[in-house]
């Protein structure tokens, strides 16, 4: 009895022993799908300029920086955050620059992804033929060195079509990434990512349309508290709060503070922490302080609104030296301020404190979202006259404009 009751208990076991192993498995095997994946970095290198020594027309460093705006701006828009981190700028000149001087073979990107902890390279390649541009833009995993993704070639016979053109392109090549199988439009294939992807997010909402001309409405100017330059406005207010006036001007038909706001609170600072610069350029604020600090009657704008300013300026390719200030920005790169609008290259502040750009760049905030950690702003810079629409971490310090309700 005692060896037969020996012999069932083991039984027992063995058969507990089974159906518990059976169990972990299917749980393990559970857990490991809802496991989340581990999130891909991204990183947007300078695009490269293919030409020959003796070709009629040279593009420009800005021009190039240009097309590289439009790839990142692109890959934040497409690709899934809860997949893929897009990498800074400042991380991928700052870690990879040695590499990048080196070469811009196909080898050089495992070199480059584990300078930069980068798991995906996308580079885009401007090449002459004849009298057009053509771009083409290609994505690599930095594991292998492996072609993953690769546009077909957009053309034209100026760069600054040829930036406008770049950012279709670009969509299509990053929905091509996260969904290869699925893709449908006309492009070259693709060698399939080893890791699954998921469908892409969603775009922003699309630009609104150019709105009508300029309009000005008279109105006794008053002495604004920044003394940004510019030819004067349609009128002034007087904050409230601590009694700052601020000039305004009407431009598409939306009443816009013709100065940087310079309201201190909560994480807003001045270029670097001297009250001086914030007397010239207004503060600096984070996205989420941005979006409060606005007084009453007025908000911070969003992507559209500024949409809406820069199509009555004439477009993102012109608007820039029409919003510009007259003084101020480095390199003989002043504006003609035609409007009133008077942007001054205020610079911005790195999330750990340090601040650059001063007399070379000017950002201001909208109140669009850009994802989670994102946000979209404006940029301009002193040696070209474009608008640029881009996202950045919010935590960064970038100026801020306000417009009338």
């Amino acid at each position: 009895m005692r060896a037969m009751s020996a012999v069932r208990a083991m039984a027992f076991l063995a058969a507990f022993a089974g159906a518990f192993a059976i169990m972990w498995g299917c749980g393990g095997s559970k857990a490991l799908k809802n496991t989340p994946a581990k999130i891909k970095n991204v990183a947007v290198v300078e695009t490269e300029v293919d030409m020959p020594p003796d070709a009629s027309v040279v593009l420009n460093p800005t021009e190039v920086r240009l097309v590289t705006a439009e790839l990142r701006r692109e890959a934040v828009k497409n690709l899934p955050r809860d997949r893929y981190n897009i990498m800074t700028s400042e991380t991928v000149i700052a870690q990879g620059s040695a590499v990048l001087e080196e070469c811009f073979e196909e080898n050089c990107v495992i070199a480059l992804g584990s300078k930069i902890g980068a798991d995906y390279i996308v580079r885009g390649v401007i090449r002459k033929s004849q009298t057009k541009f053509a771009l083409s833009v290609d994505i690599y995993d930095t594991e292998d060195g492996n072609l993953v993704a690769s546009s077909e070639a957009v053309r034209s016979e100026n760069i600054e079509e040829l930036i406008e053109k770049a950012a279709s392109a670009c969509a299509d090549i990053y929905r091509m990434f996260v969904n290869p199988q699925s893709y449908t439009a006309q492009s070259p294939p693709v060698t399939q990512p080893a890791t699954p992807h998921q469908p892409a997010v969603a775009a922003p909402p699309p630009s609104a349309q150019t709105p009508a001309p300029v309009e000005q409405t008279p109105a006794p100017a008053a002495a604004p508290s920044n003394q940004q330059s510019g030819r004067g406005g349609s009128g002034a207010f007087t904050d409230k709060r601590d009694g700052k006036t601020y000039r305004a001007v009407v431009i598409g038909g939306k009443t816009w503070m013709a100065e940087n706001l310079n309201y201190e609170t909560g994480k807003s600072w001045c270029y670097d922490n001297k009250e001086s610069n914030c007397n010239k350029y207004g503060r600096l604020y984070d996205w989420k302080t941005a979006m409060k600090t606005c007084p009453s009657g007025w908000h911070l704008p969003s992507n559209q609104e500024w949409d809406g300013l820069v199509g009555a300026a004439g477009g993102k390719t012109t608007a820039g030296k029409k919003l510009k200030s007259t003084s101020g920005w480095s390199g003989n790169g002043n504006g003609t301020d035609e409007y009133g609008f008077s942007a001054l290259p205020g610079g911005d502040r790195y999330t750990g404190g340090s601040f650059i750009n001063a007399g070379g760049r000017g950002y201001w905030w909208t109140a669009t979202k850009g994802g989670a950690s994102y946000a979209y702003y404006r940029d301009m810079y002193y040696d070209y006259d474009y608008v640029i629409e881009f996202t950045y971490y919010k935590e960064y310090g970038f100026a801020v404009r306000c417009v009338g309700d």
